[in-house]
């Protein structure tokens, strides 16, 4: 009986959300979220740093999307665009996008050049800016945790989280000087808004779910998508992550 209800719940699961994973999920649905708000389907938007499971897996289809990544992965979105490229040197003319979304990327580089791709992403944007990453002492703490959790159940290194510890997490300080620095010198006017995303314990209790090698734990973790619309109210603080929206459209 339980075996056969979880087989459902997971068939219906895959056709209601398919490729989501609700960590990840709850990166990307308020960036979503405003987007649907601001922009219609039509709306130009590029992915910095998308992988193969990025922003496009989140909007159903709405919204014409290209993905920038130097790795894409074999099993990308079908109706996204890629275009294989570093954060650091964009191949896309000024304000050629009507947003530019980056969603938990600027950890992965190092500290030289993190400037210079926010540069390149508030360049490209015509509108919008979406900057999302982790930050802080705090968020350190739980990747440190995440680690040794990883390696004791996997004996291995995770390598997203090996990353970050190499390159540290960016302080808020940085990446909102990096966003005005930027607005200066390609003589842009914004609203700068700074939001919270994902409580940070809910954070850690997620992946230590779905980073758990029981099988119990990890079919739980999938099944929590059930609890979507329910986990994406929880971006309280404290926060893994911060948002920076960087609204040009208020002051064009």
């Amino acid at each position: 009986m339980l075996k056969k209800l979880n087989r459902k719940l997971t068939k219906y699961l895959e056709g209601k959300y398919p490729n989501w994973d609700v960590s990840i999920a709850l990166r990307y649905l308020p960036v979503v979220s405003d987007l649907g708000s601001k922009f219609e389907s039509e709306a130009r938007i590029l992915d910095v740093g998308s992988g193969e499971f990025g922003l496009a897996t989140y909007t159903k289809g709405r919204f014409d999307i290209t993905g920038t990544d130097i790795d894409f992965g074999k099993n990308r979105k079908k109706n996204l665009k890629i275009v294989k490229a570093s954060a650091e040197n964009l191949p896309f003319k000024d304000s050629s996008f009507d947003a530019v979304v980056s969603v938990d990327m600027m950890e992965h580089l190092p500290q030289n050049i993190r400037q210079k791709a926010v540069s390149e992403m508030v360049r490209i944007a015509k509108s919008k800016v979406y900057i999302l990453c982790p930050r802080g002492r705090f968020s350190k703490i739980i990747d440190g945790l995440l680690s040794k959790y990883y390696q004791f159940t996997h004996k291995s290194e995770l390598g997203y989280l090996s990353e970050h510890q190499k390159y540290e997490l960016p302080s808020e300080n940085s990446i909102e000087g990096y966003i005005y620095e930027a607005l200066k010198k390609y003589n842009k006017t914004a609203k700068v808004e700074k939001k919270g995303n994902t409580n940070a314990i809910l954070w850690l209790i997620l992946l230590l779910l779905g980073f758990s090698e029981v099988k119990i734990l990890t079919s739980f973790y999938h099944k929590l998508l059930l609890l979507l619309p329910i986990l994406n109210l929880m971006h309280f603080w404290p926060t893994y992550r911060v948002e920076y929206i960087v609204d040009m459209e208020d002051y064009a």
